[in-house]
């Protein structure tokens, strides 16, 4: 059995992302995003996914994911918060 060392890889410096943050842990947010929210924060923070405000913003981002991957219209998905939680653990109730 061989101890050899895989080989090292590198990947060229013109393929890596500006932000060395990119993919792994926080991202970062570009100000005009944390703006554009603060704008509407009233309206979507805090209140029920069954406001129309809300429900119509979750159709314009699942629209436009539809579209920007081309999704066949029939195709059905459903979208997750990826908020980590312990194991066993509830949600809070509201």
């Amino acid at each position: 059995m061989s101890s050899a060392s895989p080989p090292a890889i590198q990947i060229p410096v013109d393929l890596l992302p500006a932000d060395g943050r990119f993919g792994c842990g926080p991202s970062k947010v570009r100000p005009e995003a944390v703006e554009a929210l603060a704008k509407v924060a009233s309206s979507y923070l805090g209140t029920s996914h069954r406001q129309p405000a809300v429900k119509d913003q979750v159709k314009r981002v699942r629209d436009g994911i539809k579209q920007l991957f081309s999704v066949p219209a029939a195709t059905r998905w459903c979208s997750a918060t990826a908020a980590p939680r312990r194991s066993g653990t509830r949600p809070p109730s509201a």
